[in-house]
């Protein structure tokens, strides 16, 4: 075979080091023929086929094949108008994935914002529903007095005046509670 070379000539002939050419064939991204030796024509062919580029310009040559869809989105995130073909370069796919998880990380972060309160708006408005049930609980007596005198069959003004002290009270009590995990 005319085209067959040792590994250390075809490093020279790819312009790479020996050792990258092992690497190759060891992936199998090259193939040695059963006498050791590379089939100079065979083994460039399988070289460009199964090796992904390394270096920035080699990558924005470098075209893969992807479906309608995928090329719509990959060009409508690199803001480039479509050339007609099925492929879009390396650096290009890179950089729409890039895109897409940034905008997906920015709405994450939408997301969250959206659920933290500020704690001064909490506290305004976890102080005026306290007040509220504050309220509710001081008009109950007056509500419920004559209720409870009629059941009882005593004078409504002794049950208005003791459902009053007991509600004050408890309502007193309520107060004085320390409240536990919150930090002021």
């Amino acid at each position: 075979m005319s085209g067959a070379l040792s590994i250390r000539a075809y490093a020279r002939h790819r312009g790479c080091n020996e050792s990258s050419v092992r690497k190759a064939i060891k992936a199998g991204r090259i193939s040695k023929d059963p006498d050791g030796r590379i089939d100079q024509a065979q083994a460039d062919a399988q070289w460009t086929s199964n090796t992904v580029p390394s270096t920035g310009a080699e990558l924005g040559k470098r075209r893969v094949a992807v479906s309608p869809e995928a090329l719509s989105e990959v060009q409508k995130a690199v803001g480039r108008k479509s050339t007609g073909h099925d492929a879009v370069t390396l650096v290009d796919a890179r950089l729409a994935k890039l895109i897409h998880e940034a905008e997906q990380a920015r709405l994450k972060t939408e997301q969250m914002r959206s659920q933290l309160l500020e704690r001064e708006q909490v506290e305004r408005q976890m102080f005026a529903r306290f007040r509220q049930v504050r309220d509710g609980w001081l008009s109950w007596p007056a509500r419920m007095c004559a209720v409870m005198a009629s059941d009882l069959g005593v004078d409504e003004a002794d049950v208005l005046a003791l459902l009053e002290q007991y509600v004050q009270q408890q309502l007193a009590d309520l107060s004085s509670l320390e409240l536990r995990g919150i930090d002021p």
